[in-house]
């Protein structure tokens, strides 16, 4: 009896509806994503960036270290020596004369690693990464939030944390050193907040004040963390202008005046950094972005972002010079396949969402944000020739979005197949109630 209890579809019907199983689920996500992000994470050494971030946390300077003369290595590893004296501020006027971003991430840094002690004199590199790391970790939960407020249902939450928990993008930016998983939280919760405002606007009531001082707060945070996330409050801009466009009748109406204000807001805290952005402009570190030759090898920027997107939720082997060439190949194809096995279903699944009101809702802001954040990046790339498509990283901007719409077409997908068992089931019944004698 108890094997039969456990196969049979009632109690796979019956577990999603305890208490504990959404909590417990998403406990599972933590989890592995945890293993992912912290195994061995301190295993190879900082690269170029990293230093960097360790340097400026720490409040110090690369100009201490002499380029005309021989030095010894106590000399060049001087910048990774934690010392009493440098504080924020050093941090800070460290970031502004030598760096090209701005100081929300390293003064983080700088207060975390205070947590661990130096490691034979030089800052714990295992310490500098797992603030990033559990930065990453805390996107597994966040993605879950989004998901739910997204397509109001708990499946598409829990089908975002698991891609967030495995996301081979994911897990490769939590490992490294640097501000792209503090920033990508951030993007979640300003996409919280934007989903909030159009469903405000669909109802024609005012957004709550707490909840625009919240975004105008996260907002202005973002652009403290990293200047690239003006692309997304630019996507967030195209969304809301389409949501204008189709309530051109009614844009002087209460409901629209908080929607400005937060805009205003918002402005008013990028505009903070707009010396530090000229300062910046055309400065040594950022000349690499101009490397590309869009203009030239126009179908390379589409081909990367085709190949970081697909890495959001799959990976191919990378190791082309390591891995013999067959298994290269063979997982290709098994990729290949893979994908266009699923484009059926994932097309079903999103015409599952589009049938009910709110699950359309977040596919239509969700949808429009990534397609907007992909024509600034292409825009940027074409039009300004500054290819950021040249760094796997900068597609933090849309990451979130892609997650949570999979999410939600792949709870479609979920929704198809129990749909169709309850339409058996009452098809079933149906027909042994009218083959059935009639009581005696």
């Amino acid at each position: 009896m108890l094997v039969y209890y456990l196969s049979s579809r009632y109690w796979l019907k019956e577990l999603p509806q305890s208490r504990w199983f959404h909590p417990l689920l998403l406990l599972l996500w933590l989890t592995v994503g945890t293993m992912l992000r912290c195994a061995r994470l301190d295993a190879l050494p900082p690269w170029t960036d990293e230093f960097a971030t360790m340097v400026f946390s720490l409040g110090h300077s690369f100009t201490t270290v002499p380029l005309d003369q021989i030095i010894g290595s106590e000399v060049l590893l001087q910048p990774v020596q934690p010392t009493a004296d440098a504080g924020i501020g050093a941090v800070v006027d460290r970031l502004l004369q030598e760096s090209t971003h701005p100081p929300v991430y390293f003064v983080l840094v700088h207060l975390w690693l205070k947590l661990f002690p130096a490691e034979d004199g030089l800052a714990s590199i295992w310490g500098v990464r797992s603030l990033s790391a559990l930065l990453g970790i805390a996107s597994i939960p966040a993605i879950f939030g989004l998901g739910c407020l997204a397509f109001r249902s708990r499946l598409a939450g829990q089908i975002a944390a698991a891609m967030m928990a495995v996301s081979p993008f994911g897990v490769f930016l939590a490992r490294d050193a640097r501000h792209y998983t503090l920033v990508i939280l951030i993007v979640i919760a300003s996409l919280c907040c934007l989903i909030v405002a159009v469903r405000a606007i669909h109802r024609c009531e005012p957004l709550p004040i707490w909840m625009g001082l919240v975004w105008v707060g996260v907002n202005s945070l973002g652009m403290a963390t990293h200047y690239f996330f003006t692309l997304t409050l630019c996507a967030e801009g195209i969304v809301v202008l389409a949501q204008a466009w189709q309530d051109r009748g009614g844009l002087m109406r209460s409901h629209w005046r908080r929607i400005y204000a937060v805009a205003a807001g918002t402005l008013i805290g990028c505009l903070v950094w707009l010396p530090a952005l000229q300062a910046i402009n055309g400065s040594e570190p950022t000349t690499w972005i101009y490397d590309g030759n869009p203009t030239g090898e126009w179908l390379a920027p589409i081909g990367r972002v085709l190949l970081w997107a697909l890495s959001m939720v799959m990976l191919l082997p990378s190791a082309v010079t390591v891995l013999p060439i067959g298994i290269v190949v063979i997982s290709g194809l098994l990729t290949l396949l893979f994908l266009v096995g699923i484009m059926p279903s994932l097309q079903q699944g999103f015409k599952i969402q589009q049938y009910y009101r709110d699950t359309r809702l977040g596919l239509q802001v969700l949808g429009g944000y990534v397609v907007g954040a992909i024509a600034l990046v292409f825009g940027f790339t074409y039009g300004l020739g500054m290819d950021i498509t040249l760094g796997a990283r900068f597609q933090f901007v849309y990451f979130p979005a892609v997650i949570v719409l999979l999410g939600g077409i792949l709870a479609g997908v979920w929704q198809k197949g129990n749909l169709e068992e309850r339409d058996k089931e009452i098809n079933y019944t149906g027909v042994s109630q009218f083959c059935s004698p009639a009581p005696p």
